[in-house]
């Protein structure tokens, strides 16, 4: 089986959740004999030759099954829906390096908005080979932070409902995310129900007790859909109450959103992942108030990690909280505030519960060798169909 990848950067030369997936998909599928042909860029900003794009995260059995070819993602101009229109760009100028050799390959399976010209092609009739859409988080159909990301998302609309009703398949994390497609009109049996996964040496068979003042992390970016903003003032009602916690920052805040005190800890940008574990392990749960997401991976190197949960109801989080945590349907500084309380008073043994329940479901359901068994067989199937 040969897989065309495109995506618009890969982990760990440009962090998000699309680009996390997109390497350990491109890994797993290659450590399964899968010949991959991946198109990604490494840094928007960065011209290609000072991005160091031999990608040797791969091991040596990896890189035999697989052709990286770096391509330029054009930066055009800064007007209101520039995005979609560079990556548009960047959808067509790959497919004109390719045309000549698309029917080689079986599939293609396109990341977010690179898979554009594909599909115009393929309802052209100049390709004849099926191609996949993964827009993870379709978070311009979710609730917008702000009135900014509401008229961004405006912007988004109509590409992503064009191109997930015009794939011959679109990828759901599961959760809000199929009702999602399903109500833009694309039919159940052209959504695949696929969730991300987690590498098992993520796995922490014997996560800590809980600390004595409750320790918590998040993980990510600084971005206004994250949460962030809901959780500075949560954290500072519960410092103007006395309430005794640590917070841990992982992921870049500015210096001017960064609350003064010994309670919260901010360790920036941390690539490395043996430090972020080393940091994670010792935490008793892991907070993610976002207003809209996909899947999160961080949630799930936490469940791992054996941390509770607290996380609002977005994308396919609902998935990833079964018996595990705290589920905020909404999210709001107030009640955020309420469960962090609640977790810092719980008992040891309520908390202990939350963790294993942690560790037990991401073996179950979200651990890499899973994902992509569950990702062949799909794709068998789809192959079946075409043929």
């Amino acid at each position: 089986m040969r897989i065309l990848l495109l995506t618009d950067g890969i982990y760990p030369y440009t962090m998000g959740g699309m680009q996390k997936h997109s390497y350990y998909l491109t890994k797993y599928l290659a450590q399964n004999n899968i010949n991959v042909t991946l198109f990604h860029c490494t840094n928007f900003n960065s011209k290609l030759k000072d991005q160091g794009a031999d990608l040797n995260h791969f091991n040596e059995l990896e890189l035999k099954n697989i052709d990286f070819r770096l391509h330029e993602f054009p930066k055009l101009d800064r007007f209101p829906g520039h995005y979609v229109r560079e990556n548009k760009a960047y959808s067509k100028s790959i497919y004109q390096e390719i045309k000549d050799s698309i029917g080689s390959y079986d599939l293609i399976y396109a990341q977010g908005f690179t898979g554009w010209q594909f599909i115009k092609e393929k309802k052209s009739g100049r390709i004849n080979i099926p191609v996949v859409i993964n827009f993870h988080g379709y978070e311009m159909f979710q609730k917008a932070p702000s009135i900014g990301a509401k008229l961004q998302y405006i912007l988004l609309k109509h590409t992503a409902k064009w191109m997930s009703l015009n794939a011959d398949f679109a990828v759901s994390l599961g959760g809000k995310l199929t009702t999602i497609l399903q109500d833009l009109g694309v039919p159940n049996a052209r959504i695949l129900v696929t969730p991300i996964g987690v590498e098992s040496s993520w796995l922490n068979k014997n996560p800590t007790p809980g600390n004595e003042i409750r320790k918590f992390v998040f993980i990510g970016r600084y971005e206004r859909r994250k949460g962030i903003e809901e959780l500075n003032k949560s954290l500072q009602q519960l410092i103007d109450k006395g309430v005794d916690f640590e917070f841990n920052f992982i992921g870049p805040v500015p210096k001017e959103k960064q609350l003064i005190t010994s309670q919260v800890i901010y360790y920036g940008k941390i690539v490395n992942q043996e430090e972020i574990q080393r940091i994670v392990r010792q935490c008793d749960a892991l907070v993610c108030p976002s207003h809209s997401e996909g899947m999160p991976t961080v949630i799930l190197e936490a469940m791992a990690s054996g941390l509770a949960i607290i996380a609002t109801n977005v994308g396919a989080v609902k998935e990833q909280i079964k018996g595990n945590g705290w589920l905020l349907e909404s999210i709001s500084s107030e009640k955020l505030s309420e469960v962090l309380i609640e977790c810092c008073q719980c008992e040891e043994t309520q908390l202990s519960v939350f963790k294993k329940a942690s560790i037990k479901l991401v073996s179950e359901k979200f651990l890499w060798n899973k994902t992509i068994e569950l990702t062949l067989k799909q794709f068998s199937k789809i192959l079946k169909k075409t043929t």
